[in-house]
């Protein structure tokens, strides 16, 4: 036996190899584990999306039904458009022209640049205080003095309006001013006289959402008109202004009546008001009114100041100002008696974009067309707007602007310029500072009240506007599926409440969270 095994094992040493790797192969197959193929995640569909919004749109009904609509919406980490439905038609575009205007102003100002309004005269006052010649109250565009207080430009309380007013006048006193021999003047000259945009209608001059517009503008040229009713039906109302300046002349017809309907009128142009109707009894209404004249407003409110203070004016009030053609005549005023300066500009751009303030973006438009080259026009301003779209990557026929705020019914943009100019402002050297002006879905602004209190609403940042028969909302939304994205969506031609419209909008913004 043992011979037999040796002889066995002198077998080429080949054949052993062989057997072995023979009895490897016939081992069962589960002693090697197989490479299981994981499929890849699904891509985001764009086309799933598409048709979430086409399908909210197609089921609008009644006074929507006939609407024209827009939407464009891009992916901000790839700069892929992910959906778009008439994305290149103008719309008339309410309050969005302000993400506009507050866009230029930020990146051609600055987020340092700061308003200054001074008061000046040719010659210092003698040693017995006595200011030979005119005092000059010099705007400068500033749109907060004696307005509002900030951060978020809540109203000031009432008697608290003209309080930078109280501290300019301070000023002019500490600095040994007891007579004026000439007038108080207001000097609205850093822009040309241009009150009303053209497209306003003369509807809006009469409130304070259509104010007028002016290089010297205080307490947001307006006058807050206070009626109280006493119990007795039929009784006349008590009418208080504020703040208390004696600059209307009023015609008050309201009684007290079991309702409350009051209407005001006023001339243009004029400074005499007529109110008539009902505030029910024992109750208070109240309403902002514009004035007609803010360099005129401007002086009347210093000069008043200066007066209770005991300072005597021998020539009352005038104003200074220029026509749209004309150049600024050199001011012969190089003593300044007193100055405010502004806070930085971000808190201006928020009350625009937060709370839609018209005269602060008319303001802001016109104060870039100064910076940028001394005019101080509504036209320089729009200029500058239509370059930066140009820098944005957007053709400047997209849009037609008359002013900044979108209260003109002409101003005109398109969805896919807004989105682009969300884009281009969210990958700027400005995006933080430009991401704190907008409303938040839900907690802030214009869309504190938008959403319907659901809590995924706060990922969502947009400026809301609208107008008789437009509506519309641009802004980023954090989606879950996309990341950030910028949107557009513009309403115009319903012929519905404007709560169905917005409600719209909000639908639609929601689905771009998923």
């Amino acid at each position: 036996m043992r011979l037999e095994s040796l002889s066995t094992m002198k077998r080429p040493i080949g054949l052993w190899i062989f057997a072995a790797l023979a009895v490897f192969a016939a081992e069962p197959a589960t002693t090697v584990p197989k490479r299981v193929a994981i499929p890849a995640p699904p891509r985001p569909n764009p086309a799933k999306l598409r048709r979430t919004l086409m399908d909210l749109l197609a089921c609008v009904t009644n006074g929507l039904a006939g609407a024209h609509f827009g939407i464009d919406v891009i992916q901000l980490s790839t700069g892929k458009t992910l959906a778009q439905y008439n994305s290149q038609n103008q719309f008339g575009s309410a309050s969005n022209a302000k993400l506009y205007s507050t866009a230029t102003a930020l990146v051609r100002l600055g987020p340092d640049y700061r308003y200054e309004t001074r008061v000046s005269a040719a010659v210092a006052p003698d040693a017995d205080g006595r200011l030979a010649g005119d005092l000059y109250f010099i705007g400068g565009g500033d749109p907060t003095l004696a307005s509002r207080t900030y951060p978020l430009g809540q109203g000031q309380p009432p008697g608290q309006h003209l309080r930078d007013i109280e501290a300019l006048a301070d000023q002019v006193v500490a600095f040994g001013v007891k007579r004026i021999d000439g007038a108080v003047i207001g000097d609205d000259t850093a822009y040309p006289k241009d009150l009303y945009p053209t497209g306003w209608t003369v509807d809006d001059s009469t409130f304070d959402y259509g104010a007028p517009v002016s290089a010297l503008t205080i307490h947001d040229n307006l006058l807050t008109v206070r009626l109280s009713a006493p119990l007795a039906a039929g009784a006349l109302t008590s009418v208080t202004l504020d703040p208390p300046l004696e600059y209307f002349t009023i015609d008050n017809r309201v009684t007290s009546g079991s309702d409350t309907k009051v209407r005001i009128e006023r001339t243009p142009g004029s400074r005499q008001l007529l109110l008539s109707g009902t505030v029910a009894a024992g109750a208070t209404f109240w309403d902002g009114v514009a004035i007609d004249d803010p360099a005129r407003y401007a002086a009347t409110a210093l000069a008043d100041a200066l007066e209770r203070r005991g300072v005597s004016i021998r020539n009352g009030i005038a104003t200074r100002s220029r026509g749209v053609e004309e150049t600024p005549d050199a001011l012969n005023a190089p003593v300044v008696l007193a100055k405010r300066v502004s806070g930085p500009l971000p808190t201006i751009l928020q009350v625009i974009d937060k709370i839609s303030h018209n005269l602060y973006a008319e303001l802001v438009l016109r104060e870039v067309g100064r910076s940028v080259n001394g005019a101080g026009t509504r036209q320089a301003g729009i200029t500058e707007v239509y370059k930066l779209l140009w820098e944005a990557g957007v053709r400047t026929e997209c849009c037609y602007f008359q002013d900044g705020s979108g209260l003109s019914r002409q101003t005109l943009i398109s969805p896919l310029s807004a989105a682009k100019l969300l884009e281009y402002m969210y990958h700027s050297k400005y995006r933080d500072t430009w991401w704190t002006l907008l409303p938040i879905g839900g907690v802030d602004g214009t869309l504190g009240k938008h959403f319907d209190k659901n809590p995924e609403a706060k990922r969502i940042r947009a400026k809301t506007g609208s107008i008789a028969h437009v509506a519309t909302m641009s802004g980023y939304v954090e989606s879950t599926t996309w990341g950030p994205l910028a949107f557009s969506v513009l309403i115009n031609n319903y012929n519905s409440e404007t709560a169905e419209a917005t409600l719209l909008l909000d639908k639609l913004a929601l689905a771009l969270l998923e």
